[in-house]
């Protein structure tokens, strides 16, 4: 819990007010702490140290841990003189042997007359190994087919068709119709059944009546699958 009365009337302070140590890939890291003390006596502190509740993936049911980080001081001790400042260098880091372990605690300053606390956090190993997305037991990448009232039907990867039904093309399809300015309307396109192709680039945009020459294509031919 924060005391706010006595951090107001405090005369000490850190530099360092929190620790970011990043991934943990790379190994331990030095954090140089300078403390300042703005009262008119000399200050001795104790350095020490003190862990936090760990948590893992799976980010959908995290799990907790008490995981101490691995941890060092350049000092046991550090004098503050008399409207001086002192540094002392502590080396935080973890040995876990696991990927997205979310590790933290407190570097502690003990002192006759106040306490200075600073909170350092980190992740485990190497962040880029970690899994962002899977398929969710769904057999990712699919295909969703909608069924035109509003849902869809999910084609897994391993149901997906190699050869798609094809519609009978006309020998030359023409459409001609008004488009107002702007609108990202477009003309159906011969291809594979229920699919739309716009043969407009986008930066295309007109007033006036236009009209769009539909060749006969090669992916239209009954029985074979799309070129893409």
């Amino acid at each position: 819990m924060l005391n706010m009365v006595a951090a107001v009337r405090a005369t000490s302070s850190v530099t360092t007010p929190t620790i970011s140590l990043g991934e943990g890939e790379a190994g331990p890291k030095d954090v140089t702490l300078t403390v300042t003390n703005d009262s008119d006596a000399e200050k001795v502190y104790d350095v020490g140290f003190e862990s936090g509740v760990a948590t893992a993936i799976p980010t959908s049911n995290p799990e907790f841990y008490t995981a101490e980080a691995t941890t060092g001081t350049s000092a046991e001790q550090v004098t503050v003189p008399a409207h001086g400042s002192a540094e002392v260098t502590v080396t935080l880091g973890e040995d876990f042997g696991t990927d997205g372990l979310i590790y933290g605690g407190w570097i502690t300053l003990t002192g006759a007359d106040d306490d200075l606390v600073v909170p350092f956090a980190g992740l485990s190993g190497d962040y880029q190994a970690l899994t962002v997305l899977d398929d969710q037991g769904m057999g990712l990448p699919g295909l969703g087919v909608s069924d035109g009232a509003g849902s869809a039907r999910w084609i897994p990867r391993a149901a997906t068709p190699t050869r798609w039904p094809t519609a009978t093309c006309p020998t030359s399809p023409t459409l001609s119709r008004s488009r107002p300015s702007g609108s990202r309307s477009r003309p159906t396109r011969c291809g594979p059944t229920g699919s739309s192709r716009s043969s407009t680039p986008p930066w295309a945009r007109s007033t006036r009546p236009i009209t769009w020459a539909v060749p006969p294509s090669p992916s239209c031919s009954p029985g074979t699958a799309p070129s893409r």
